[in-house]
């Protein structure tokens, strides 16, 4: 009797469900499922990242890194002490910072403007070298850079700002360029969008298909800058009335269940956190949380939002060494972890199979056939 196989759709389906660490582990089978679980396959990198976005979407992990050693860790929120070693292939990373995560893609930048986009769970990166900048502009001016994906056009983009020293009649010159992953291109150069601005602060955060960042003119002063990355152009983000950064040490923005939010700790060591409820409407801010001594008693020194989790419930960096779990829902909080490591960033993190290496070979396809 001849032996009978399941149809490769149900196949798909059924390893479509499975974590993202046993899929790689299993790239070693044939060479079909190393195609298969190496992104080569389009269908299947969505399907699997639909199942983790519909089973899995409110327990992420965390990704941070170690301030004094400069290594990357992963774990389980709810286990942070069995945190898991991430290692970056190269010897040569010096004094990096962390750009932006995108479906499970880490991208970071060293201090000579190298790029790296990495994905932790299968070891595969990619380097984008530093173009040439105008003469006037040099690595040790204020440098931004910004890293997401375009659902409509299919492509993974690099942004870097470069500000001069050097002002024109609108202020403070900038050097705008873009890098696209798997169109065989070098660095784009864009209009200044951005003269005036003198300061910028990564990481950058993707909500609906933009780019945003926290931007200022003059110290002690605070815009959202966004960039389109479909359009490729900026904007700024109106920002809710009556706030005061003169007092504020942490500015963040963030993606909160799918809003675009703005997070700022103060000197009493509160963090407000607000959410945009309709993407450019300045009335639609609406504060979510005030949450500070009453909520989270003992040393209050640095107060840091990492995000959200199990429908609401926050994750906050209470200092360098300690993460905390809030929930505003009955205020009670639960100390997560209280690190032998100094922290240096932290975010909650969802793995994926994406290849770096595989999505820098192709020339991506729109829907209607475009490259």
């Amino acid at each position: 009797m001849e032996e009978e196989k399941l149809p490769m759709e149900v196949m798909m389906e059924i390893l479509s469900r499975l974590p993202v660490k046993s899929l790689s582990r299993f790239r070693c089978v044939s060479k079909t499922w190393l195609k298969l679980f190496t992104c080569d396959d389009p269908y299947f990198s969505k399907l699997n990242a639909n199942h983790n976005a519909n089973y899995n979407p409110t327990h992420p992990g965390i990704l941070f890194t170690d301030l004094k050693f400069g290594v990357f860790y992963v774990a389980d929120y709810n286990v942070i002490d069995k945190a898991e070693r991430l290692p970056f292939q190269t010897s040569t990373l010096n004094d990096y910072k962390i750009v932006a995560i995108c479906n499970g893609l880490v991208c970071f930048r060293d201090s000579y403007l190298n790029v790296y986009i990495w994905n932790p769970i299968i070891q595969d990166h990619i380097t984008i070298p530093c173009s040439p900048l105008p003469s006037h502009f040099t690595t040790s001016n204020n440098t931004l850079f910004g890293f997401g994906f375009h659902q409509g056009t299919n492509e993974y983009k690099v942004i870097r700002i470069v500000w001069s020293c050097e002002k024109n009649s609108e202020g403070f010159q900038s050097h705008v360029s873009v890098y696209t992953l798997g169109t065989n291109s070098t660095w784009r150069i864009l209009p200044d969008y951005l003269s005036g601005m003198k300061y910028a602060y990564e990481p950058s955060v993707l909500v609906t298909g933009a780019l945003h960042w926290i931007a200022a003119r003059t110290l002690g002063s605070c815009v959202i800058v966004s960039f389109d990355m479909e359009h490729e152009f900026f904007k700024e983000i109106p920002q809710p009335t009556g706030i005061e950064y003169k007092y504020a040490r942490i500015v963040r923005v963030g993606n909160m269940g799918g809003y675009l939010s703005l997070s700022y700790s103060i000197h009493k060591g509160n963090v407000h956190i607000w959410q945009m409820k309709e993407y450019g409407v300045v009335e639609s801010w609406t504060q979510q949380y005030v949450i500070g001594q009453t909520e989270i008693p003992g040393s209050l020194s640095w107060l840091f939002l990492v995000g959200t989790v199990n429908d609401g419930e926050i994750i906050i960096m209470k200092s360098l060494k300690e993460f905390i779990l809030y929930n505003p829902k009955n205020h009670s909080i639960r100390n997560l972890h209280t690190s032998e490591f100094t922290l240096k960033n932290a975010y909650t993190y969802i793995g994926s199979l994406v290849s770096p290496t595989v999505i820098d070979k192709k020339t991506f396809k729109t829907e209607e056939g475009g490259s």
